[in-house]
């Protein structure tokens, strides 16, 4: 997997140095895949969770999923997900897909999110409401958190205007895409 490969080589050097990273990178290329299996793979997940929203249920159950059979892990133990009262979470679990409203939730019982290492914002170009109550709930999370990282990842964003939001953070982009995208005009 050579995006695998550029992902371990220029987003993981970032995230060790810098609480807050913006990545993008087209439709296709692996950012909902291979974005959290590089973390996973690096070590993030242990003594705390990677946490991973994305904004449908079908889309966190199935990232879940597909994670897990390429970490080679039953779905649930390392590789695991939360959507609404659904849920296949067991013990040692290091990386959680979720929807936002789950993360959001999670936020009212730990406003500092103590079980996380590190945060992804899948698909921020969606710009849903729990989506941005959620970018701005995380800004004043991350003072009082300087362990918490936080990775913000879109195909479409303003990549400049979302690394000012956060302080001058650095920015990475990736070209070309791993899997088919077909584009139907209607």
């Amino acid at each position: 997997m050579e995006a695998l490969s550029m992902i371990q080589t220029r987003l993981l050097p970032l995230i060790a140095d810098h609480q807050v990273v913006v990545m993008g990178a087209p439709t296709g290329f692996g950012k909902s895949t291979l974005a959290p299996l590089a973390l996973l793979t690096a070590g993030h997940g242990h003594g705390g969770l990677i946490g991973v929203t994305e904004p449908r249920r079908p889309a966190a159950r199935n990232l879940a999923k597909w994670v897990a059979s390429l970490h080679g892990t039953p779905l649930g133990h390392t590789v695991g997900y939360q959507i609404g009262q659904e849920r296949s979470m067991e013990r040692g679990l290091s990386l959680k897909y979720m929807t936002e409203g789950i993360l959001l939730a999670e936020l009212q019982g730990d406003p500092l999110l103590r079980r996380y290492k590190v945060i992804v914002l899948d698909e921020v170009h969606e710009r849903a409401v729990f989506q941005d109550l959620l970018i701005a709930l995380l800004k004043g999370v991350l003072p009082k958190r300087p362990d918490l990282k936080l990775v913000i990842m879109s195909a479409t964003i303003d990549l400049d205007r979302f690394s000012r939001h956060f302080g001058g953070a650095p920015v990475v982009t990736f070209e070309g895409r791993q899997f088919p995208v077909d584009i139907r005009y209607e």
